[in-house]
């Protein structure tokens, strides 16, 4: 009995494998689960590379990439995968093996978005190699781990090379963000002109002092970007004399 054909995507797979220039790229990212109140773990990446033909493991690497979500890791594992891809020499065709769709939507995607500045550097690196030869091209296929590829163990041994690596992250579990980032500047700000305007060796004496109605004076609060600049001090407002005042009249 003849052996079933094998589906159009095996096919496919076996045509790396007759290109020596093609390069084969399996990358996958991981992000440790942790129990609560335990240490948290940074995001690592990892990619692996043979070259078609021999099937020989010419590179691979691992790496952190921090405290960012999975798939944000998971476009720094791809477009890093690309950028070794494009070192190796004689490289006619790239073959991307990752298990993250949300990579692939973005890694070729320019536009803002978290992540970005991978999808940058892939495109960066790879717009003059396309236009180098119009016979290089680059396929990104989406392999789900839960698959089981057998007859791509490469990706198997990404996955293996990404877990084994464990790097604390931030002990507060939280991820840096666009936000964090300036609510840091904002607090460091505050902090540096607050402690410039309430030094008494910088007040001087052509510095004014704002005081509330019940005679406290105000305290130095605010930022530099959006609060009015109150300085802090100790006199008080004068008190309003409570003499009795007549109306004059004049003709």
């Amino acid at each position: 009995m003849a052996a079933p054909p094998l589906p159009s995507h095996h096919h496919r797979c076996f045509d790396w494998f007759a290109n020596p220039n093609a390069a084969i790229v399996a990358v996958d990212a991981s992000q440790p689960v942790i129990a609560p109140g335990q240490p948290g773990r940074a995001a690592t990446a990892a990619a692996v590379i043979q070259r078609g033909h021999a099937r020989i493991r010419v590179h691979k690497s691992r790496w952190v990439v921090g405290n960012v979500s999975v798939p944000d890791a998971e476009l720094s594992a791809v477009s890093t995968g690309i950028l070794q891809a494009l070192l190796l020499d004689d490289i006619d065709e790239i073959n991307i093996l990752t298990d993250s769709s949300t990579a692939i939507d973005r890694i070729l995607d320019c536009s803002p978005h978290l992540g970005q500045q991978y999808s940058l550097a892939a495109c960066d690196a790879l717009e003059p190699w396309l236009e180098a030869n119009p016979d290089h091209i680059i396929r990104i296929y989406y392999t789900p781990s839960d698959r089981r590829w057998g007859y791509l163990p490469i990706h198997a041994e990404a996955h293996e090379l990404v877990c084994g690596l464990q790097v604390p992250g931030n002990v507060g579990g939280g991820k840096m963000t666009i936000d964090k980032f300036k609510k840091q500047a904002d607090a460091s700000a505050l902090k540096a002109w607050t402690d410039q305007f309430e030094s008494p060796s910088y007040h001087g004496h052509n510095f004014l002092v704002l005081g509330t109605l019940d005679a406290r004076s105000l305290s130095s609060h605010g930022s530099s970007l959006h609060s009015p600049p109150f300085l802090c001090g100790s006199l008080k407002t004068p008190e309003i004399p409570k003499t009795p005042m007549r109306l004059l009249r004049f003709p």
